[in-house]
């Protein structure tokens, strides 16, 4: 007990000096205990096989405000929330996803050069040792593959940017390592994108039996057939008016005719009328002074294209100027009946009088049967617009059924147009975003706990040894172990 006495100390509950004191004394054991230790420490380091990480990020594309994704589920009603991690982990842990991890490692060319040892073993198997007592038998491969591969890898969350997340991959070797993160990347979007799709099959599903079982409750009520006879009213009414608008221009026509045609014939009549047997020598004279007034003209004309005149002709072109104007003023004096036809012309009015009172009885009997068509066409028109307002008051009575089935018919239309156009909501990126080799334990920490481990046992190897050791080194020891005796003084050394 007194020895125990003299290791601790009040203050420092050890007494340092003291146990530096017994280092010095055994020093045997104060640098072999070290030794071996540090010594464990770097063959246990040195024979850690080093370890290839790739990591890779990727992110929740969905969650985006401005994605496509997001826009098609927002305008379905459908709530976009972000990936939880746990989520995305139990997808790359599913026995199904393993399996077919499995699948496309085995179909790489590069199968047989990869390395499956698992991260902690002690010593390398090859390839044949690993999968030699399969025989070559790609399910029992498979099924190795699928239990091994399930270790190297695992899905971490960005704590520094919302919905990125990182995936690892850790393997003895950097080849495999970048494989099988390209593998995994490629398989969560297909998995992803098939759930996506597997979700919206579901909702066309859900909406299509939804159309179905309200198609059914209207046949029912009848109410398929009151759209198909609205329908039919409809086109009829299309084709009414379109009969309408060609009875109407044909009337139309047919009177702007019979106008013409009546307005022809009495202009016609007004000549025949005014050409009486007083105005036939009228009419005769007339013609007798505009020919001898074309001639007296024509002959004036000849005259003066010659450039020199002799007296004689200067004379005759005064004379015939002279007539010139006599027969003008004669022609003029008869007045209205010269500017009329003559006996032709009224005969030519005269039968086209007849021709247009003939045409203006067909058409006068055309406008009238046009008008009838229209009128009765018109009549049938309103008909079917009385049809079609009580078609139309016996919908609304169901109209919040309609409107229910226009909405489910939308968003099956919309379900359909998403499903077509859908891509997955895990986007990874192009390039690894992290890549190292290294152990397991670090020399920091293995060479850490060496030291700690050296100093916890040299000191209590240390203290131990003095406790059984009885022989006393000097007067500090002495004056401890005896503290009721006293020392007069040192013995003389005779050595």
């Amino acid at each position: 007990m007194k020895k125990v006495n003299i290791i601790l100390n009040e203050t420092t509950i050890i007494n340092i000096p003291f146990i530096w004191k017994l280092a010095f004394r055994y020093k045997f054991m104060a640098i072999a205990i070290p030794l071996i230790i540090f010594t464990a420490a770097s063959l246990k380091y040195l024979s850690q096989h080093p370890i290839s990480f790739v990591s890779i990020g990727f992110k929740n594309a969905a969650d985006s405000s401005n994605s496509a994704q997001s826009a098609i589920f927002a305008v379905l009603g459908e709530k976009t929330g972000a990936l939880d991690i746990t989520e995305i982990i139990s997808i790359g842990n599913s026995v199904d996803f393993k399996l077919q991890l499995a699948d496309r490692i085995y179909s790489h060319p590069d199968f047989k050069k990869f390395n499956y040892n698992p991260l902690n073993v002690k010593e390398i198997k090859s390839h044949d040792e690993i999968f030699g007592k399969c025989l070559e038998r790609k399910e029992c491969i498979l099924n190795i593959l699928k239990n091994r591969l399930g270790t190297f890898y695992g899905v971490l969350e960005n704590n520094t940017v919302v919905n990125r997340f990182n995936l690892v991959v850790r393997t003895l070797d950097p080849l495999t390592s970048e494989v099988i993160a390209r593998k995994i990347a490629e398989l969560i979007e297909e998995e992803r994108l098939g759930s996506i799709k597997y979700f919206l099959s579901e909702q066309i599903k859900i909406s299509s039996d939804l159309v179905e079982k309200q198609e059914e409750i209207m046949k029912e009520r009848k109410i398929t057939n009151l759209i198909e006879n609205i329908k039919n009213v409809r086109f009829k009414l299309i084709d009414v008016n379109r009969e309408l608008h060609y009875y109407r221009d044909s009337f139309a026509k047919s009177k702007n005719k019979l106008t013409m045609s009546e307005t022809l014939v009495n202009q016609s009549k007004k000549v025949i009328e005014n050409s009486s047997k007083g105005d036939k020598q009228k009419f005769a004279k007339a013609s007798y002074l505009r020919e001898r007034i074309g001639q007296l003209r024509e002959d004036i004309a000849s005259l003066q294209i010659q450039k020199n005149f002799s007296s004689r002709d200067q004379g005759v072109i005064k004379q015939l100027k002279n007539d010139l104007r006599s027969k003008s003023r004669e022609l003029a004096s008869l007045g209205n009946v010269a500017s009329k036809a003559d006996g032709d012309f009224v005969n030519q009015k005269a039968g086209t009088s007849r021709s247009g009172e003939f045409n203006a009885t067909v058409l006068r009997k055309h406008a009238v049967k046009a008008k009838k068509q229209y009128s009765d066409i018109a009549k049938k028109r309103d008909g079917l617009l009385l049809e079609q307002n009580e078609y139309e008051s016996k919908m609304a009575e169901y109209k919040p059924e309609m409107e229910y089935m226009a909405l489910i018919e939308t968003k099956l239309v919309q379900l359909k147009l998403a499903e077509s156009t859908v891509v997955t909501d895990l986007v990874f990126d192009k390039s690894f975003n992290g890549r190292s080799i290294y152990r397991e334990i670090t020399k920091f920490k293995i060479f850490s706990l060496a030291f700690l481990m050296s100093f916890v046992i040299l000191l209590f190897v240390l203290v131990l040894r003095y406790i059984l050791d009885d022989k006393i080194y000097d007067e500090a020891e002495l004056r401890n172990n005896f503290q009721d005796l006293d020392i007069i003084g040192n013995t003389p050394d005779f050595t």
